[in-house]
């Protein structure tokens, strides 16, 4: 067997190939890596990188991030500003690592919600690509980039916008607005997911059938390069995609070709200007 690089290695162990030794691998940024280099050696440690390919625009919204001191400790605190009000975060950092915990939460009262809502409605999620690629040629034969997305609708109120004990509290005292907070952050996480199923199955050849909701605007080439389907249709579509060779061939190719011709450009123009 020839000598694998880590790269090799690592999607050998993903893929149950054969390989000639167990990758030792760790996540990018855990540790200083001209350090690790020297003690351990590059060739022998390999890399995993969190790595989006969509992108957040909220044209009526920003998030605005000042650093500061508190005795000999930084502290950061990131604002939330909105049309409808704002919101802050304060984080305080240990020197060690520099790591940092949350000292405050976004959402701390009731009427909180309402400026996260507004957020999470003025957000608009697009696909960029362009992150991806630079990382998978940054790391090269050292290690892979994994597709990044973000947490469950739960685990983003505890741990990012409301904290856990807060989160408690509100359960009990409000709960519409945890409520309707947990549906706009799953319709979101929903055209994350999205993104993600379809531009890995289109960049590899594979047909790809997804549901569509009666009125839902589609872009005239994602049209040709996937098979739309209303809920109670998705299953059929399938079969009979799978059932025609031909058809289903065609398919893959025109997604393919879908997939390859994607700018980052035009779909950041074309989102603002909506």
């Amino acid at each position: 067997m020839r000598e694998l690089t880590m790269r090799d290695r690592i999607m050998a162990v993903v893929q149950g190939r054969e390989l000639d030794r167990v990758p030792f691998v760790i996540y990018d940024g855990m540790l200083p890596m001209e350090e690790v280099d020297r003690q351990v050696g590059a060739d022998r440690i390999g890399l995993m990188r969190w790595s989006e390919v969509h992108k957040v625009i909220t044209p009526h919204c920003r998030l605005i991030t000042e650093e500061y001191r508190m005795g000999k400790d930084k502290w950061q605190r990131t604002t939330l500003d909105t049309p409808v009000g704002s919101i802050f975060e304060e984080r305080q950092f240990e020197p060690v690592y520099d790591s940092a915990s949350i000292r405050k939460h976004f959402v701390q009262e009731r009427q909180d919600y309402d400026v996260l809502w507004y957020y999470l409605q003025d957000s608009i999620i697009v696909e960029d690509y362009a992150r991806f690629h630079r990382d998978q040629a940054e790391l090269g034969d050292r290690g892979v980039p994994l597709v990044a997305v973000e947490r469950s609708p739960y685990q983003n109120l505890w741990i990012i916008w409301v904290g856990l004990d807060n989160l408690s509290y509100h359960l009990a005292d409000f709960p519409e607005q945890v409520e309707k907070t947990f549906s706009l952050l799953e319709a979101r996480e929903r055209k994350i997911f999205e993104i993600v199923r379809c531009s890995y199955l289109l960049a590899n050849r594979k047909a790809v059938v997804s549901e569509i909701e009666p009125g839902a605007f589609i872009e005239d080439d994602i049209r040709t390069g996937v098979v739309f389907a209303e809920r109670r249709n998705v299953v059929a579509q399938c079969m009979a995609l799978a059932a025609d060779d031909a058809r289903r061939e065609a398919v893959e190719e025109e997604g393919f070709k879908v997939i390859c011709r994607r700018d980052i450009r035009d779909i950041l123009k074309s989102a603002l200007a909506n």
